[in-house]
């Protein structure tokens, strides 16, 4: 069982989540779902609601210590990344002598 905060999510996953009664966003690898806090946001849902990957954006604004704290309520996981599968390597052909 996890604690909610280490569920690993994908930047697929939090890219279905877009809106603002359902807005998640990721920021230094964590993801947070807004959903409850977007209305009160002072700056607005607009940007929180940008872009799925928004450390760029959190970083630029400036956030305070305050802020960056009461983050912590809403994480409900960590970013992963998807690893590709690795498409099988040709076998190597026979060789005649």
């Amino acid at each position: 069982m996890t604690d909610g905060k280490t569920r690993e999510i994908t930047l697929a996953e939090v890219k279905e989540h877009t809106t603002a009664e359902d807005c998640w966003v990721a920021v230094d690898g964590k993801v947070y779902d807004l959903s409850d806090y977007i209305d009160i946001h002072p700056g607005g849902n607009e940007s929180i609601e940008a872009e799925a990957e928004a450390t760029k954006a959190y970083d630029f604004v400036g956030h305070s210590a305050y802020a960056n704290k009461m983050m912590d309520q809403y994480q409900i996981g960590i970013l992963v990344e998807v690893k590709k599968e690795e498409p099988p390597s040709p076998e190597e052909p026979e060789t005649f002598v």
